[in-house]
């Protein structure tokens, strides 16, 4: 968990030029631990950011008692869940209000009335201002809750921020998000879609977690990298390892999908939407099978996938989950209409995930539950009457 923290502190803190402070790490493994009681179940998506969002509250609290350099957030998941994940937790893992004042108060009410001789007193210390010891607090203010969230807000609206493309920043280019979708919805995974992303822009993001001398910060062959996230994704949610033969198939069949993702048209606009020209494809290179090779042992051999957003994924839940709901935030003037038509589709998952109890796994009601209860219970009743007309075939030739 310490090296999982640590590393989302330096990604916070890229201009950070000393080791990262032990009051800084301890406080965000605190607020980690706090939001596990707090917020026990998240969606997967928002598991994914919970070790960030902890780190980034960490950060805001001391960065006036340590002296921090500027903030500089590029969280792992689409800014819609982090700025909603942030807010909550934020709210929910509140810092504890100072009691030592008070105490201070109560104590110098205690003392009896001055006498007639005059003796030197101590001048009472503000607590507004001062520590119980009488030291001055840093006089720089604690951010308001907008200062915190303006980062993750669009600065205009005549352009849209940077991290509007699904928790894009200046690492990751325009076209990985419209590919990684096409992707997973083309070999039937549309479940793996929230751990692709997130598994690519923690490499691409993040500091590598093993590194060796002399190493180049530049990604290389990034579909390649596409291509070997998805592998771990699929194998983790499948729940079962894949054999050479049909490594090779899963691999296979991702280089057929890349190639014609490159020229689908769909892929195309919504790339020419994002970023025009050329620039949409900066990174894109054409990779055979050995790529997705390298790739994979890189991942496994620098600590890639000891990194949450692999760890936080449950083994066998299967790729064909729903789909996480990770569209870029756009403009309000530009998606009014567009907003309120996705908020009627999905009405019934909107109250699930975030700050409730009610979870899909344990969501019984649902029309999906309740047609696996109808077929349940339609085979039970078959069993039922299978046996009722079995003893009733056997009760004549009773004898006794």
């Amino acid at each position: 968990m310490n090296r999982s923290i640590e590393q989302s502190l330096t990604s916070l803190l890229p201009r950070l030029t000393i080791d990262l402070p032990s009051d800084l790490i301890n406080l965000a493994s605190s607020l980690v631990a706090q939001s596990r009681n707090v917020a026990s179940n998240l969606k997967p998506d928002e598991e994914i950011g919970r070790a960030y969002v902890c780190a980034h509250i960490a950060c805001e609290r001391l960065k006036s008692t340590l002296n921090l350099p500027p903030i500089e957030p590029r969280p792992p998941v689409p800014p819609r869940v982090y700025t909603k994940l942030y807010a909550y937790l934020s709210g929910a893992l509140a810092a504890r209000p100072q009691r030592t004042p008070k105490k201070v108060q109560r104590l110098e009410d205690a003392q009896p009335p001055p006498s007639d001789v005059k003796t030197p007193t101590r001048r009472k210390s503000n607590p507004t201002s001062t520590t119980p010891a009488g030291l001055p607090l840093p006089s720089r203010p604690s951010p308001s809750k907008e200062r915190s969230l303006a980062a993750f807000r669009p600065q205009n609206k005549s352009r849209k921020s940077e991290l509007s493309h699904g928790g894009r920043g200046r690492e990751i280019a325009a076209w990985i998000r419209p590919v990684v979708r096409g992707l997973c919805t083309r070999l039937g995974a549309r479940g793996a879609i929230a751990h692709v992303l997130a598994g690519v822009g923690s490499v691409l993001t993040l500091p590598t977690p093993k590194p060796e001398k002399g190493e180049s910060k530049e990604k290389q062959k990034v579909p390649a990298l596409v291509a070997a996230v998805y592998v771990l994704v699929h194998t983790r949610l499948t729940g079962k390892e894949v054999n050479g033969k049909e490594y090779v198939a899963i691999r296979r069949s991702i280089l057929n999908g890349l190639k014609e993702l490159r020229s689908d048209e769909e892929v195309l606009g919504k790339v020419e939407k994002e970023e025009a020209g050329e620039k949409g494809w900066e990174g894109w290179t054409d990779i055979v099978g050995k790529d997705v090779d390298v790739w994979l042992m890189e991942l496994s051999a620098k600590g890639w996938v000891e990194l949450d957003w692999f760890e936080n994924i449950e083994s066998g839940s299967g790729v064909d989950a729903p789909e996480t709901r990770d569209e870029p935030m756009e403009d309000a003037d530009e998606n009014s209409n567009e907003d309120a038509d996705e908020d009627d589709d999905d009405e019934e998952e909107s109250i699930m995930g975030l700050g409730t109890m009610m979870q899909e796994r344990v969501d019984y009601l649902s029309s999906r539950k309740r047609e696996e209860y109808r077929i349940w219970k339609d085979g039970i009743l078959e069993k039922i009457e299978a046996i009722e007309i079995a003893r009733a075939e056997a009760e004549p030739m009773d004898t006794t």
